[in-house]
């Protein structure tokens, strides 16, 4: 794909040298640009283990076969609904929302990369020159977005519509990709006006761990919204609450051009839909590109503005200082084990790595959850109804609580500050052990038990206060299970290992364990449940002598049983 794109950059060198751009260093510099973004750890390849290979490379290839995936099952919805504009409407509101959550999360990275001024500006390179690969680097990478995100659904439009319909689909990609930039630009110039730059990069974070929430969610829910509206004709325009939607401006464009609609609504939508990308390049050209340059450039340098610098950070701010000392000083028996928990606690917060690959398994949880109360027929009462049929399927969500739970303990092991391990050997420390367990409750208590807490009342409100006896022995037992578990398998040291350990399967064991036990468990809880009800009650005590027995051993664990890097 590279060698095709720098291929048209040599096609146009008569254009390059009319506008007093040097040919060869421009196609030198976006061939550059275009071999560090295949090696770039984008937002696709930070939630897969490929992100944590030493050598990454092929990047954009990857994030290239997502989007041909998930253009694949847009284009169904045009297949699927058989009034055209309502297909057109359901695409290009997936499309603006994936390519802008992508940009989000990329934007400094790939779009406008400030770092290459230290090397480029002290060279004999004109700002024409300089100005022009930017923009090139841009367009590029935008390509790379688009072709496979619009590319299963051109082949049906040309196959199907015809020509003139392709031409026009091909125009509101285009102004759909415009109407994008202007939204990204506005969420950045605002992130960047309002908050620091510490703050901006952790909201970034945030919207990687959204955007796999939506791609996971979207692998669950659109092949079932494919299969009911399989054949449908329904017209999404009707319902007027949807012009707020760009991409319904888009879809009156198609309705009025290829089909002749001529309703108010549709004029008026498609008079916005022409008229919002003009608008939005003014926007950008004149207004919004000078301060973007200048503040992504405070952003690239660290800077901020005092305001947003003299802000406390959240990891410390008092309330959050105040819960994590309170909680340590109730759960944690000593002062190492109390300096563990509060150093896992830290570093878990401010950790990018640990962020983007633990989020997303509790955002799996959500999907799995909303997955099985959507299932079934019928509008949302009928679907919780049907959930009372069956009055043991909360066990499979209150067990499963327990991945959850494992998945974050066993990555407290990593850190990209490993080679900081050093502070655990020089120290005084008699019982290493105390060093795993501070870790371990701090994975209970600042991610699991607001976890099971949700799922709790969740299940409450649709099980009703019969079931309360199932959740406090399930909590029991995956506290039971979980200190198992990783007092078998999770004897290293915390934040000893490097990111890239994790993709060699050290936690296979652990996984194995965890997902075998968690089952057995749940089986004999069900078991109990169903068959002799007071026995659930009977498990707690069991369960609790169990867990700080277990948890006493894993305390007490000396140098020898510790696994060092």
């Amino acid at each position: 794909m590279n060698k095709i794109l720098l291929s048209t950059i040599s096609l146009l060198n008569p254009l390059w040298r009319s506008l007093g751009v040097d040919p060869h260093h421009l196609y030198t510099i976006v061939e550059v640009k275009l071999i560090m973004d295949s090696r770039r750890k984008s937002s696709v390849s930070y939630l897969s283990n490929r992100s944590n290979q030493k050598e990454v490379k092929g990047q954009d290839v990857l994030t290239m076969f997502a989007f041909g995936i998930l253009g694949f099952l847009f284009m169904f919805f045009i297949v699927a609904l058989q009034y055209r504009p309502s297909g057109i409407f359901v695409f290009f509101s997936g499309f603006m929302a994936f390519l802008a959550m992508t940009l989000i999360s990329d934007f400094t990275d790939v779009l406008i990369d400030v770092r290459d001024n230290a090397v480029l500006l002290p060279c004999p390179v004109s700002g024409r020159t300089l100005g022009v690969s930017r923009i090139l680097h841009i367009f590029f990478y935008l390509i790379k977005l688009i072709v496979p995100l619009t590319l299963p659904s051109l082949v049906f439009i040309i196959a199907y519509d015809g020509i003139l319909a392709l031409l026009l689909f091909c125009i509101l990609a285009l102004m759909a990709t415009i109407l994008t930039l202007l939204l990204v630009n506005l969420v950045y110039l605002a992130l960047m006006r309002w908050t620091s730059p510490r703050r901006f990069k952790e909201i970034i974070n945030i919207i990687q761990v959204v955007f796999f929430g939506f791609t996971f969610a979207g692998y669950q829910f659109i092949p079932r919204l494919i299969g009911a509206s399989f054949g449908a004709d329904v017209n999404l325009l009707n319902n007027h609450w949807f012009g707020w939607a760009p991409s319904s401006w888009l879809a009156a464009i198609w309705s009025w051009w290829m089909m002749g609609v001529t309703t108010p609504y549709i004029y008026g939508w498609a008079i916005l839909g022409l008229a919002m990308p003009f608008v939005a390049i003014y926007l950008i050209a004149q207004f919004l590109s000078k301060d973007f340059a200048s503040k992504l450039l405070t952003l690239g340098e660290g800077g901020g503005n005092s305001q947003s610098q003299a802000a406390p950070t959240p990891a410390n701010t008092p309330s959050r200082l105040n819960w994590m000392a309170m909680t340590s000083n109730w759960l944690c028996r000593n002062r190492t084990e109390k300096a563990s928990y509060e150093l896992g606690w830290r570093m878990t917060q401010r950790s990018r790595d640990f962020k983007l690959k633990f989020y997303p398994s509790i955002v799996m949880l959500v999907v799995y959850f909303l997955g099985i109360s959507l299932s079934g027929s019928g509008g949302f009462k009928e679907r919780l109804e049907l959930l009372h049929e069956f009055p043991f399927m909360h066990l499979m969500v209150l067990y499963f609580a327990a991945l959850i739970a494992m998945s974050g303990n066993s990555l407290t092991m990593y850190s990209d500050q490993y080679k900081g391990v050093w502070i655990y050997l020089v120290n005084p420390v008699a019982q290493p052990g105390y060093l795993l367990s501070g870790v371990f409750k701090m994975i209970l208590v600042r991610f699991f038990l607001p976890i099971y807490f949700c799922i709790s009342l969740m299940c409450l409100a649709i099980w009703g206060i019969t079931i309360i006896g199932d959740l406090v022995a399930a909590f029991a037992n995956i506290l039971f299970l979980s200190i198992c578990t990783s007092s078998v398998t999770n004897t290293y040291l915390p934040f000893s290992y490097p990111w890239e350990e994790v993709s060699k399967g050290r936690n296979v064991g652990l996984s194995i364990l965890t997902m075998f036990f968690s089952g057995f468990i749940g089986l004999c809880h069900f078991g109990l449940a169903y068959y002799f009800p007071i026995g659930v009650w009977v498990m707690v005590p069991i369960s609790g002598f169990l867990f700080f027995r277990v948890m006493r051993y894993y305390q007490q664990l000396k140098w020898r049983n510790i696994s060092l890097n």
